[in-house]
């Protein structure tokens, strides 16, 4: 059946994102607010020099210019080529990007670029953080050729299968010189850049977002200029497609980090790029992801904007014409979520009755977000929407929900966690809600999910009648154990 978008309300004011020029004029400022760095040494100086706007552009200023000459002057023929090729293959076997290694060990992606070309020799200091990093002794890379061929193989710790073209794209001299050449941006960039980008859209499910946001963040930075400049209609078309999925994906990292301001800024700017660009499925998933900002849902609590949030979701729904099966079920979910809080029964389950039918009839593999959207997540927003209706049957759908989502989908799981535990609270079961509880600031606090704790905070507060059971106070020294800082309010 078709998708007929929620008619109760039309998109506020309010909801309209702000134009390319103010994401650019409060984009840094905002960042500094929130205390999150998207990019480190050079790029940080590029930063202070364009307004607070790494997005402006990439060029440096004429002394950071011959700062870096310089240094490039002093080091000329004096890097290891051998040494290079062994800081690159241990960077492979952990599946870091050189621009990921690079902002571990606060350089930039430019020199470590150099290094691993052997054409720069770090310091001391500089292979001691990369040693660290890597974790492999430092001997092992500044072992000599002889010693090289006379060592077996460094053990390494496990890790995933690397990703394709990261390494590739992530030799960010490249995206500089297509900068100021734009000509050369081609069909083969435009490639490996989508693979680049769907990369990170599977690693978002299941990594520390500190870990994927400065790489993104910087990405859309570098990208962000491109997508202004004159080229062929099909490939700028393109290229700002593909920079609209990139600043996406950074608004839900920033989001998971509790970022709400930035967030906005990066949602603002793929609704914006996706709507030049004529790419309605696109502007309406920044549109619809950018309701999380304003529902009580993600807040565990009462506060919020749902009248804001479900204009968002209504505004989204309207140009998701073309949109494909699951991400018209997703938007259904949280439309019937936003119902569930204002009390709308009958709204909410025609809502989740459809996107039931809406999945039901998806073919294919989803990708993106929408990669480990399923049945389990319509159940885990059918449990959500049970638990802020007062339906006793809430906590047995969020348990199934619960037991059929994977492990390492950390993200849902703490959702879930937080849902069941407002289910039980409701209902008077204090220890099996902190102990749902217990388990999700656990997940969040190990891999840095502030949302989700902010999300427990907020459902802690319906235990306040039993403070002083001994379940719930030992919910309160773990979530105070846990740093928190509490979220700007979005633009």
């Amino acid at each position: 059946m078709p998708f007929v978008p929620c008619r109760d309300r039309v998109a506020s004011p309010a909801a309209n994102p702000p134009s390319g020029s103010r994401v650019c004029s409060v984009y840094v400022k905002v960042l500094t607010r929130c205390g999150l760095t998207t990019v480190s040494g050079l790029d940080a100086a590029r930063t202070a020099r364009h307004d607070g706007c790494p997005i402006a552009g990439d060029e440096v200023t004429e002394r950071e210019h011959q700062g870096t000459k310089r240094t490039r002057r002093r080091r000329r023929g004096e890097g290891s080529a051998e040494l290079g090729l062994r800081i690159r293959k241990a960077r492979m076997r952990r599946d870091l990007s050189q621009e990921a290694l690079a902002h571990l060990v606060g350089r930039s992606p430019g020199w470590m670029l150099q290094v691993e070309n052997g054409s720069a020799d770090p310091l001391h200091s500089d292979l001691v953080n990369i040693a660290d990093v890597l974790d492999v002794d430092l001997s092992a890379l500044v072992a000599d050729k002889k010693d090289d061929q006379n060592a077996g193989p460094q053990p390494l710790p496990a890790t995933p299968t690397r990703r394709p073209a990261t390494d590739v794209l992530l030799d960010v001299e490249r995206l500089h010189h297509a900068r100021r050449r734009p000509g050369s941006v081609d069909g083969d960039l435009l490639d490996q850049l989508a693979t680049l980008i769907g990369s990170h859209w599977q690693s978002y499910h299941t990594t520390d977002p500190t870990l994927l946001l400065p790489v993104v963040a910087t990405q859309v930075a570098q990208l962000r200029p491109l997508a202004d400049e004159s080229m062929a209609p099909g490939t700028a078309h393109r290229l700002r497609v593909l920079t609209a999925d990139a600043a996406s994906l950074a608004g839900w990292l920033a989001l998971r980090l509790e970022e709400r301001a930035t967030a906005s800024i990066y949602w603002a700017l793929a609704e914006s790029l996706a709507a030049d660009a004529r790419d309605q499925v696109l502007r309406s998933f920044a549109l619809v992801s950018r309701s999380s900002l304003y529902s009580s849902t993600l807040r565990g609590d009462l506060s919020g904007d749902n009248g804001l949030a479900l204009a968002y979701v209504t505004a989204g729904a309207e140009a998701a014409s073309d949109a494909g099966a699951v991400q018209v079920a997703w938007m259904l979910a949280r439309r019937a979520e936003e119902h569930a809080v204002r009390g709308d029964t009958r709204a909410a389950h025609r809502d989740l009755g459809d996107a039931a039918e809406c999945l039901g009839r998806a073919q294919g593999t989803p990708s993106g977000y929408f990669a480990a959207w399923d049945q389990a997540q319509l159940d885990g927003y059918r449990g959500s929407c049970a638990t802020a209706l007062g339906s006793p049957e809430a906590v047995a759908i969020l348990e199934g929900s619960l037991a059929s989502t994977d492990t390492s989908l950390i993200s849902q799981r703490t959702a879930i966690l937080a849902n069941l535990g407002a289910a039980h609270a409701r209902l008077g079961h204090v220890d099996a809600a902190c102990e749902a509880l217990v388990e999700a600031v656990t997940v969040a606090g190990r891999s840095s999910l502030a949302v989700a704790i902010r999300r427990a905070r907020g459902v802690r507060a319906r235990l306040d009648p039993w403070a002083a059971a001994p379940a719930v106070r030992h919910l309160d020294e773990l979530i105070a154990s846990l740093p928190y800082r509490p979220a700007t309010l979005a633009c």
